[in-house]
């Protein structure tokens, strides 16, 4: 192998693996979720397949549906034996009798205001009466659960077996139910949104995903104590949309495009643990979800400790790179064949030999002939920027580099510029939204 070649394919290997990060910092390696996880949001009280269907199979829209306020009265607090306990308090409690009588309903303009709030001190006394749960009046998380629990909402994270029944449609109906209260779920969404739209501009990613399913698993071969890993494993591409309704704003997902089995822990656990995860039997958008945890499981390295968390997250996962490092593969392409990455990685072309480089200087840059190679210009450059116009007019190869603020954005677009007045066309690629626009 000629030293050029062998240089070429050493600094793609070397560059390939940056495409990917599968260390524990990436959330499609180990997605550990806390409180503070302001780039997800996880769902509760849902079925995996149900999800699935509607988003995928219906292509229909689900709302984000948050716990009902705290102000909001427990369900159990309609039924026969309260009301007919709180009629009962209302004609007989002394302390409430007292209050109502203070109140001076002509003049006062809170009146209704006192009156609601001994009504709803008297309802607590009788929830402890009968025995009844209390009722939730703090948004700490820890009593959430028991909130959801008023409301009969299931507060697991642990998504409910394909077996269990309840007796309504919530399964089947257009929310995904969350465990966060109105406010904080609105701002959790924003700023979920707000993270993804940055991507998109900046890096030109779509990151916004819902995943269903978590592989937990552990290295073999690792001594780190913590050596356990959370991996999301069917992930659904979705949209963010907000809407107004009579109650506020409110989110909605849908399809964005075809789900996906999580293709960053399937190149980590091939090829750094040698592991495969299992394919679906069926087309992804016929997937049988209920079915894949179980293959999942019936097919796992017993060394590995694998198991299935159902759960289910809408969340950034900002990965990129996979479909790149799977083409950059040098036992499939000799990359010193392509000019342009000989004579960036190497300074010769494809044959080996120099490059024929640009006879221009700086001393030449108001020439006759630079100015016959560049003769439009739509923004203002400076001698070291006019300069690499003439040596990209001229046909030499270039990176340029320079730190922000120093005009690269602006020889780019005079580059354009001129390429256009010459009659050529420009194919011009970049990841930033902003660079495009």
């Amino acid at each position: 192998m000629h030293p050029f070649v062998e240089n070429i394919t050493k600094r793609i290997l070397a560059l390939r693996p940056r495409l990917m990060d599968t260390s524990r910092r990436n959330a499609l390696i180990n997605n550990s979720l806390s409180a503070r996880s302001a780039s997800f949001i996880r769902i509760v009280d849902e079925k995996p397949q149900s999800i699935f269907d509607i988003l995928v199979k219906s292509g229909k829209s689900l709302k984000l549906a948050s716990l009902p306020p705290l102000e909001a009265e427990p369900p159990d607090e309609n039924n026969n034996e309260f009301r007919e306990a709180f009629s009962v308090a209302c004609q007989t409690d002394e302390d409430y009798l007292a209050i109502i009588d203070a109140i001076d309903s002509d003049n006062d303009e809170s009146s209704f205001e006192k009156q609601a709030s001994a009504e709803r001190q008297l309802k607590d006394q009788v929830r402890e009466l009968l025995g009844y749960a209390p009722r939730i009046i703090t948004s700490d998380a820890t009593t959430l659960a028991s909130h959801a629990r008023n409301f009969d909402i299931n507060p697991s994270f642990n998504l409910p077996e394909p077996t269990f029944t309840v007796q309504d449609d919530r399964y089947e109906d257009d929310e995904l139910q969350t465990l966060l209260l109105p406010k904080k779920l609105n701002a959790s969404l924003a700023r979920v949104k707000s993270r993804d739209t940055t991507m998109s501009e900046e890096k030109g990613l779509n990151t916004l995903y819902l995943s269903l399913g978590y592989l937990r698993w552990s290295d073999p071969a690792s001594s780190d104590p913590n050596n356990s890993f959370k991996s999301p494993l069917i992930l659904i591409p979705i949209r963010l949309d907000q809407q107004r309704s009579l109650t506020g704003i409110e989110y909605l997902v849908s399809l964005r495009d075809d789900p996906i089995i999580n293709p960053v822990l399937k190149h980590k656990l091939l090829t750094e643990l040698g592991a495969e995860l299992v394919e679906p039997e069926e087309s992804i958008n016929e997937l049988d979800v209920e079915k894949y945890f179980t293959q999942m499981l019936l097919g796992q390295p017993t060394e590995m400790g694998w198991r299935i968390e159902r759960q289910a997250v809408i969340g950034v996962f900002p990965f990129q790179g996979i479909e790149l490092y799977n083409d950059l593969d040098p036992e499939n392409i000799d990359f010193s064949a392509f000019d342009t990455l000989s004579h960036l990685f190497s300074g010769t072309d494809s044959t080996g030999n120099d490059p024929t480089l640009s006879p221009f200087t700086e001393d030449d840059i108001e020439s006759p002939e630079a100015e016959a190679l560049v003769p439009r210009i739509v923004m203002d450059a400076d001698s070291s920027q006019y300069l690499s116009l003439i040596k990209a007019a001229s046909g030499q190869n270039m990176a340029i580099e320079g730190p922000p603020g120093s005009g690269k954005s602006q020889t780019i677009v005079n580059l354009i510029a001129n390429a256009i007045h010459n009659k050529k066309k420009v194919l011009f690629v970049a990841q930033k939204g902003t660079a495009l626009d």
